[in-house]
């Protein structure tokens, strides 16, 4: 069996670590506001968009997805108050602005 497209787990720049998997809200979860003091622009999702796609639309590398889910809270991208239609996104214009700030 194949690995599915959410399930890499890369290192980057010796630095970060991605995973899929994403936080959950349990006792003591606080969120965090990624994208706080960065450039960041608007995108309003699509039927069909995916978190996959648009990490590779905005930053040139779908394995940022995890970014991009984190930035906006949404803790499992394939449930129904994830990645719906007409819900507005903030994303980072440059994703390495926002994994210094988690990973300072």
């Amino acid at each position: 069996m194949g690995k599915g497209r959410y399930s890499a787990t890369p290192v980057i720049s010796n630095r970060y670590y991605a995973s899929w998997k994403l936080p959950v809200r349990s006792k003591g979860y606080v969120e965090r506001d990624f994208t706080k003091g960065i450039a960041t622009v608007q995108y309003v999702i699509k039927a069909g968009d995916r978190a996959d796609h648009l990490a590779a639309k905005f930053w040139g590398d779908e394995s940022y997805w995890w970014v991009l889910c984190l930035t906006n809270n949404i803790s499992y991208p394939f449930s129904s108050g994830g990645f719906t239609v007409g819900r507005v996104l903030t994303v980072a214009v440059n994703v390495k602005d926002v994994l210094d700030q988690m990973f300072q």
